[in-house]
């Protein structure tokens, strides 16, 4: 599953409790894929809260689907999204 964040301007505390909901609720099979794409709104409260370590991050739809046949379970390190 793909979720694009790249249009949010603001991550509050309701989009994370939902966001770890979705990092509990995954299954090696149904991975979440975050597209942040350098909003920095959206990528600091991810920072701040541990979820970049359990989410993969992407910079664009298009990479997210380019990593699907890729991805082994783990957040992939590969993105280049800032740490």
């Amino acid at each position: 599953m793909i979720l694009d964040l790249s249009e949010v301007d603001f991550l509050g505390s309701a989009g994370i409790g939902a966001l770890v909901d979705a990092a509990k609720a995954q299954r090696d099979n149904v991975l979440l894929r975050v597209v942040v794409d350098q909003n920095r709104p959206v990528i600091r409260p991810m920072q701040l809260t541990g979820l970049d370590t359990v989410l993969a991050l992407y910079r664009s739809r298009e990479d997210a689907l380019r990593d699907v046949d890729r991805w082994a379970g783990t957040p992939s390190t590969s993105s280049g999204m800032p740490s």
